[in-house]
């Protein structure tokens, strides 16, 4: 018995279901399947902005309702025959007459209570499972509708309800028993006692693939999404990110609660109490293995340390709370956290010194205002007597994470971890560790995310070590060192396992600028359509604001401004290869102003000289 779960995007229109169709029907030719499915993409929250409307009292909710009814039909059409769409278009209006009522009713009370948000919200699910097991019938299997508002039994906590997971397994495990055909679920959605809509919770169709996948005892659940499977790092980030083919139920837990989106830690629980395999897998190349998640994995070779993969959630403002009044009092902590609790602001990080001088905790930006309100508030009397200094807030901040359940025990993780980030300029604002050392932390500015994010992937063995190179000058000397790195680039891969990616060349007519790379062998032509605007200063600029990491600056002119430049490429961390004479051989004042930056940065100068490259 496997189940398979495929999110909105998997189904977001008729070529993708036909394409999950088809995926289905290779695999129950091996085995028994339940199927779980998402709204069509894009639905659950175009029905939130619906009852939003009617809300307001806004009548364009019946613009918004009719979109989505001329959607859903129409993606009947494109998939059913015509006696099939004919059965289905007398159910499909029936769901949109009920939801045109719901709609206005709310639209007539301007009022939308949690309990009829969730049944407005439940029909995305409804109309997609429908649609879905109707296509499955159209390609010859067997397939059966299954709204599991009459399977899963939850409390009355509506738009995150909790399971009662005693009566819905033998729900569930009774309807599927007795069924022989192919069952369709409905994600999502649940029913109260009272017969109420409830649902599960943003992420809530992960759930129910998981807890239909544990009333079972499955062999493994599938979850069938728009990415190859978990990924090392965010692709859109770090470009050399790549699949991770095996990873356990921890290692994903902690990737997720540190921004990775594919699964949700609370989503999968009722699997991982069961030890269900869960299988991660792209809808559109199905092909591809993607990852299996279990309870134990081995050690990956080549990882330091069998780091996993790095996370990272960007924008959140850090909460201070310091003053020497907290040193040995017991309570402040407690109350920091109830007070804040209470609020319903969640805390993402938590880091406190071991003086008890000072806590800081990460939350939400939106949050942020308040919950320096609310604490004030709560410690006026500590404030006001100066046992507390100060509340204050840090915002643009982003949290970066490494993960790895073979960390535990291993000396040195943190040591790379920090020696990388201050060799790249990155400076740590906070950290944090759990006991289980499965899981680093540190928080940086939202502008370095990136950099950290890179450096540490190539830094733990997850992919090449890559130098960035910007060139000012076009000459003989430059010329000839981008046929030594064309000639050698290949070399360099494979011997050094390093990458030298030139992203900057000037000179006093053209300018060339690309984080991508630039070609050694085509870097003419690539420089022809862009004019030097700007001068100098403005690559030297373009530079330090790319602000990516092992960034080498090669000065191959003979320009005093140039010179003058390298304290403040220094300064940002810019290494300098020079073959201008009139950096080291400047005035006195220029030599002091180079020394001073390479004392505050982990970057050189390194100089040419007759037998080999020399370091200022």
């Amino acid at each position: 018995m496997k189940v398979f779960k495929f999110g909105g995007s998997s189904v977001a229109n008729a070529e993708r279901i036909r394409k999950v169709v088809e995926i289905v029907h290779d695999a129950i030719r091996d085995s028994k399947v339940v199927v779980v499915v998402s709204a069509l993409g894009g639905v659950t929250d175009t029905l939130i902005h619906a009852g939003e409307q009617a809300t307001r009292g806004d009548a364009s909710y019946r613009v918004t309702l009719a979109h989505l009814e001329e959607r859903h039909l129409q993606t009947a059409r494109d998939l059913l025959t015509p006696e099939l769409y004919q059965e289905a278009l007398l159910h499909l209006k029936k769901q949109f007459a009920e939801l045109e009522d719901v709609l206005h009713g709310v639209f007539l009370l301007h009022e939308r209570t949690p309990k009829s948000a969730d049944l407005i919200v439940s029909f995305g699910e409804r109309l997609s499972a429908y649609i879905i097991s109707k296509a499955m019938s159209c390609s010859g299997v067997d397939a059966v509708y299954v709204d599991t508002r009459q399977l899963i039994r939850t409390d009355s906590q509506h738009g995150h309800a909790l399971v009662n997971f005693h009566e819905t397994n033998a729900r569930i495990r009774a309807f599927v028993e007795n069924e022989a055909a192919l069952p369709v679920m409905t994600g999502f959605i649940a029913s109260a006692d009272d017969d109420t809509t409830t649902t599960l919770g943003r992420g809530g169709s992960d759930y129910t693939a998981s807890i239909v996948g544990s009333a079972l005892n499955a062999d493994e659940i599938q979850i069938w999404t728009d990415v190859e499977g978990i990924l090392s790092a965010d692709p859109r980030r770090v470009k050399e990110a790549f699949v991770l083919p095996h990873i356990s139920y921890a290692e994903a837990m902690e990737m997720s609660h540190a921004g990775a989106k594919v699964l949700h830690p609370y989503t999968v629980r009722p699997a991982v109490e069961q030890k269900i395999p869960i299988l991660i897998k792209s809808t559109f190349e199905p092909q591809l293995p993607g990852t299996l998640v279990t309870e134990k994995v081995a050690p990956s070779p080549g990882s330091f340390g069998s780091v996993k993969g790095i996370s990272s959630i960007n924008d959140v403002v850090l909460v201070n709370v310091s003053g020497a009044g907290m040193m040995g009092v017991p309570g402040i902590a407690s109350r920091l956290f109830t007070t804040l609790a209470h609020a319903g602001i969640n805390i993402i990080f938590i880091s406190q010194a071991s003086s008890e001088q000072s806590i800081s905790l990460a939350i939400n930006p939106a949050a942020a205002e308040r919950a320096k309100a609310i604490v004030e508030k709560e410690f006026a009397l500590e404030l006001a007597e100066r046992q507390i200094e100060s509340v204050s807030l840090r915002p643009h901040l982003a949290i970066i994470a490494i993960v790895g359940d073979k960390m535990c025990g291993r000396p040195g993780v943190s040591a790379r971890l920090f020696e990388t980030l201050g060799k790249n300029g990155v400076n740590v604002i906070a950290v944090a560790q759990g006991a289980n050392e499965m899981n680093i932390s540190v928080v940086v500015e939202n502008g370095d995310e990136d950099k950290a994010l890179n450096c540490i992937h190539e830094s733990f063995l997850l992919s090449r070590n890559k130098i960035h190179l910007f060139i000012a000058g076009t000459g003989t000397i430059a010329k000839s060192l981008l046929r030594q790195i064309a000639t050698h680039r290949e070399t360099l891969r494979k011997e050094m396992n390093l990458e030298i990616q030139v992203c900057g060349l000037t000179n006093t007519r053209m300018m060339v600028l690309s984080k991508d790379g630039i070609s050694p062998n085509a870097w003419s032509e690539a420089m022809k359509p862009h004019e030097a605007k700007g001068g100098i200063q403005y690559f030297i600029e373009a530079v330090r604001k790319a602000n990516l990491h092992n960034s080498i600056f090669v000065d191959c002119t003979a320009s005093k401004i140039v010179a003058e430049a390298y304290p403040e490429l220094l300064r940002s961390n810019i290494s300098v290869v020079t073959a201008n004479k009139l950096g080291t051989a400047g005035t006195m004042a220029l030599y002091r102003d180079i020394q001073e930056s390479l004392r505050q940065s982990r970057a050189m100068v390194v100089l040419p000289t007759p037998d080999r490259p020399q370091k200022m």
